[in-house]
């Protein structure tokens, strides 16, 4: 009897219980002479519960691992790309774009631990290139000026320094003009 309704027969057991806590084990050992009993106290203690979120951004700049584990009293942080961290709650940085397998191991005071792998996806910062067209003639304003971006994660925000906010801007007289772009990453 293993203190928590199971029981089981044989001379050499493993029992799994389902839940944390104290249990009173009753072993009865019978031979052709009789039996004898015996009672054991058993701790069963619980798993920490591992989860964290993330921040991603650009693949040059750092990503900021939050823990989110109930139970844990210490941490490890396999990045999968060959970086760790013992910290609660590391900063990163990959430096390059691709999928990452970051796996965070959290364990409790007595040793029990339980583990989690999530998915980071980072990708390059994005980078602009201005294509322009001057204007024909002084003084006839059908100058343009289109930003292409490559890289980055789409929806692209525009900023331009005439407070537009399209991609391309038109009938503009000379002068200088400059854009900023923002991905879907920030």
């Amino acid at each position: 009897d293993f203190g928590d309704g199971g029981t089981d027969i044989g001379s050499s057991v493993n029992y799994a219980y389902a839940t944390s806590g104290n249990f009173v084990v009753t072993l009865i050992v019978t031979n052709s002479c009789g039996s004898d009993t015996d009672k054991y106290n058993v701790t069963v203690y619980g798993l920490p519960t591992a989860n964290f979120s993330y921040a991603a951004t650009c693949a040059t700049e750092p990503v900021v691992f939050t823990d989110l584990s109930a139970g844990a009293s210490s941490w490890f942080w396999d990045f999968g790309d060959g970086g760790t961290s013992i910290a609660q709650n590391p900063s990163y940085t990959y430096g390059v774009n691709g999928t990452f397998n970051t796996k965070l191991t959290a364990k409790n005071s007595n040793g029990c631990s339980d583990t989690i792998t999530k998915a980071v996806s980072l990708t390059s910062s994005p980078i602009v290139t201005i294509k322009s067209t001057d204007e024909s003639c002084p003084g006839i304003s059908n100058g343009s000026a289109t930003a292409n971006v490559s890289g980055g994660v789409t929806p692209f925000s525009y900023f331009w320094n005439t407070g537009s906010a399209s991609a391309s801007l038109s009938n503009l007289p000379a002068g200088n003009y400059y854009v900023f772009v923002t991905d879907n990453n920030g």
